[in-house]
């Protein structure tokens, strides 16, 4: 049943406004990497677009080349 509940709210949550400004500036790979980065707003910066849930970052996409760049860097 969470599982469940899980999908829908992702695919609600994809509809929103912030998760399409994201999709925009992704690189179009998809593996990520499991962080916890607190104290970032959500937003386009150098190092990359911020998807921020209560301005904490827990998934940071790779580079094409499988590194993982600076978090949350202007």
């Amino acid at each position: 049943m969470a599982f469940i509940l899980a999908i829908i709210g992702g695919l609600v949550y994809s509809t929103t406004d912030s998760y399409k400004e994201y999709a925009a500036h992704s690189n179009g790979n998809p593996a990520f990497q499991i962080n916890f980065t607190p104290d970032c707003d959500e937003g386009a910066r150098k190092s990359g677009y911020a998807l921020s849930l209560k301005k904490v970052v827990l998934l940071k996409q790779r580079n094409l080349d499988g590194t993982v760049g600076d978090i949350c860097r202007d």
